[in-house]
């Protein structure tokens, strides 16, 4: 529910009702060829690890990663944590594959994600962690801890 609010409110405050554009908040959107609308309905439609990471390496660096953005990141790495941990292998694969990808999936475990979803992910990493992955588990139960304190 908090993510569909977070995209539309998104979509409202950058779509064309006359609300300001991502430049009017600072954003530099030079590099970025992605319309925040479409980027937004992308990322609200990522289902799964592969998709977020074909987003994460389309769009990134050259689209901002902070912001309204970097919030419908976090939304979408927790939401994926803590609904598809059945796919974890794959989110380990691409991590392991690609070490920006692996900061950047760490880093969007953040206090900005639904509390839900940041709750259901700690439980995943502590009691449903897979086999030899006792690290990876750990570095997101810290991060989601963290979080939820905040």
């Amino acid at each position: 529910m908090r993510r569909v609010a977070c995209l539309s409110f998104l979509s409202a405050l950058f779509g064309l009702n006359g609300f300001a554009s991502p430049t009017a908040y600072g954003l530099d959107l030079d590099k970025c060829t992605v319309s925040f609308e479409q980027f937004n309905g992308e990322l609200a439609a990522a289902s799964d690890w592969s998709t977020l990471y074909s987003l994460f390496r389309r769009y990134l660096p050259d689209c901002p990663d902070d912001g309204f953005y970097g919030e419908a990141y976090s939304d979408v790495v927790t939401r994926l944590m803590a609904h598809r941990w059945s796919d974890v292998s794959t989110l380990q694969t691409l991590m392991r594959s690609d070490s920006n990808f692996h900061a950047f999936v760490i880093a969007h475990i953040d206090a900005t994600a639904n509390s839900k979803d940041l709750s259901v992910a700690l439980r995943n990493a502590r009691e449903a962690c897979p086999n030899g992955a006792a690290t990876f588990c750990s570095a997101i139960a810290a991060r989601a801890k963290s979080a939820l304190a905040n």
